[in-house]
Parts: C-alpha cells; sequence; structure tokens
C-alpha cells in the first residue's frame, strides 16, 4: 500500500494515546510487531505513562532513544 511505501516511519494516534496505524519502517525502527494494544509512549519513550507535560496535538522533533543520530519530526494534529 501507499502507506507502506512511505520510507519515514509514520503512525496514528488517537485520543487515547494508542497507535491505530503505522507503517513497516515505524514497525521496524520501534522493533514492534504489532501496534495491537501499544500505546504511544510505549513504542516511542518505552514509558509505561503518558509524558509529562506531552506534546500531542502540537509540532514537535524527536531524537531516537536508541540512536541519537535520528531526529524525527512529529507532526501532530487532531482528527475529525
Amino acid at each position: 500500500s501507499t502507506f507502506n511505501a512511505i520510507s519515514d516511519p509514520v503512525c496514528l494516534i488517537d485520543e487515547n494515546y494508542n497507535l491505530t496505524s503505522a507503517n513497516q519502517t515505524f514497525l521496524q525502527r520501534s522493533g514492534l510487531r504489532s501496534i495491537e494494544g501499544v500505546k504511544c509512549y510505549e513504542a516511542l519513550f518505552k514509558r509505561t505513562s503518558p509524558c509529562v507535560d506531552c506534546h500531542r496535538g502540537s509540532h514537535f522533533r524527536l531524537r531516537d532513544q536508541q540512536d541519537s543520530s535520528h531526529m524525527y519530526d512529529v507532526f501532530s494534529q487532531t482528527m475529525q
């Protein structure tokens, strides 16, 4: 599909922090096999609860926790 053809990691997150969709690159980089039941803070930061001062709903830059040479631009907005 077109979604999986995107070479950058892409995921969609709902209002409850659940990953609702992710492309193959995101799965590979995060080490996940499936997104079922996975929260964004678990996948992105290996946390057990939402991040303090969560930036969901805004645009920000994120450094890869495993490889600090990787930076990600995060574009976040509420979908209706």
